[in-house]
């Protein structure tokens, strides 16, 4: 019994793989050759979206359907669809902001999950062609080999990545870009959170922090970087892959710098607010 679900259980894995795989060199291909006919705005005047974010995530949903009729679905622009054992978790255009303005950087968001978190992730950056895939347990994969998190030794000199709250600073952000300028690291702020957090695993940045953790944006590239060696931590500063806590987001990083980088994400966060008391 047991044996006989691990099989079937890595036979849908790697079915799941490469079809995420094909989803995200068809939404690349959607998102730069298509011109907007559509841009509106959802929950205030600087959340976007457009007719090709609709179009590529309809696309998304009804081919899973097809091939995986009893998955659940969730996506950034349409209600959830139920199902059962596995969940695929979906962002069309992450950064539709840049998108929407001509600032070729965002991205296509997709992962498979189960109980457990994601087991199947691919992010796509339509402005490099590239695809980033992992799946759970078999290492992470771009450009068609394995991927491993680059040499690193200390805090001082790196680069870090971090987004935006929509058009607003999360708690502490402020103080955390502040802070690590006093030590020597550059801080970057690009748009596309799947981009950023996914960047540590193929030595684009040293680590990336992001204030509020979003499934449909982050899970894929969550799963990317653990498998290719860099660490996830949420807030409390454990290792997770599904942060328990979403409100209070995500940090990835090399090895030798995640314990004082996650150091210096709570002392910022301190002491923002020991400031506005």
């Amino acid at each position: 019994m047991r044996a006989d679900r691990v099989g079937r259980g890595r036979d849908v894995l790697t079915r799941a793989h490469e079809l995420a795989q094909s989803l995200a060199t068809w939404a690349m291909i959607r998102s730069t050759s298509s011109n907007v006919s559509m841009f509106a705005t959802k929950k205030n005047a600087a959340d976007f979206v457009t007719d090709i974010d609709l179009g590529i995530e309809l696309w998304v949903r009804r081919t899973i359907a097809e091939e995986f009729p009893t998955h659940a679905f969730v996506g950034e622009e349409f209600e959830d669809s139920a199902g059962v054992e596995y969940t695929w978790y979906c962002d069309p255009i992450d950064g539709t902001t840049n998108y929407a303005h001509g600032i070729s950087w965002f991205s296509f968001s997709l992962a498979m999950c189960d109980e457990d978190g994601p087991v199947v992730g691919v992010v796509a950056d339509p402005r490099t062609k590239e695809v980033f895939s992992a799946i759970r347990g078999r290492g992470a994969m771009h450009r068609g080999g394995p991927i491993s998190v680059e040499h690193r030794s200390t805090l001082p000199g790196s680069v870090v990545l971090t987004e935006l709250l929509g058009a607003t600073f999360f708690e502490g952000q402020a103080e955390f870009i502040r802070s690590l300028g006093e030590i020597d690291v550059t801080s970057r702020i690009m748009g596309s959170g799947p981009l950023s957090l996914v960047g540590p695993a193929v030595g684009r940045g040293h680590g990336a922090l992001v204030g509020r953790f979003g499934a449909v944006d982050h899970l894929a590239s969550m799963l990317i970087a653990h498998e290719a060696g860099v660490r996830v931590r949420e807030w409390d500063g454990h290792d997770t892959l599904f942060p328990s806590d979403p409100s209070t987001g995500i940090m990835v990083a090399h090895p030798a710098i995640a314990a004082e980088l996650h150091g210096m994400w709570r002392r910022a966060v301190e002491s923002e607010g020991d400031r506005a008391r």
